[in-house]
């Protein structure tokens, strides 16, 4: 990579990594590194705009961690960003359409959909976390209502947003590995 490459990100791109982040949370993935996503990305001139973020490797999601304990453990640990603090979410925008669908989702179907896959305990710390982002969620929602971005507001605004507050390294490091 030559050091006067510039690395941006898309609105959409941005949009992509808060809904990995989110994701990570739910499913309790705590190896989210710059090797366990995907990035594409546009060169322009001497610059890289990142186009999109997909994660990979979810080999270690979900286990029996729950929402408070994943949320104890400092960025290093367990490689996954703290998603709350003081009830506050950490992300600085999040997703309408997964927002939405989250609160739709009820703990039957969750049950339903997930018995064949994990154990009775990786269940009850999945529907722990669900219920501690759902809440967390909730509550940033009342003190920041700019919190919650549909689809067609992801504006440079949002992403100003992501540059002023440091994020975890996995998250923030999108740049793309050189070919």
């Amino acid at each position: 990579r030559d050091n006067q490459q510039v690395v941006t990100y898309s609105p959409e791109a941005i949009r992509q990594l808060t809904r990995l982040q989110m994701f990570d949370v739910l499913c309790c993935q705590i190896d989210r590194n710059v090797s366990n996503r995907f990035v594409t990305y546009e060169v322009v001139g001497k610059n890289v705009l990142i186009t999109g973020v997909q994660g990979i490797d979810n080999d270690i999601a979900f286990g029996k961690m729950s929402y408070q304990e994943l949320n104890e453990k400092p960025d290093g640990v367990n490689m996954l960003p703290v998603f709350e603090v003081d009830n506050m979410c950490t992300i600085p925008a999040l997703d309408a359409k997964m927002v939405t669908n989250l609160s739709a989702l009820e703990d039957e179907l969750v049950i339903h959909a997930m018995s064949d896959l994990l154990s009775e305990k990786e269940i009850e710390a999945l529907l722990d976390r669900i219920k501690g982002v759902k809440k967390t969620i909730e509550c940033s929602m009342e003190k920041k209502p700019g919190l919650v971005v549909n689809p067609d507001e992801w504006t440079e605004e949002v992403i100003e947003r992501f540059t002023q507050r440091q994020v975890n390294k996995a998250y923030a490091d999108m740049r793309p590995y050189k070919q």
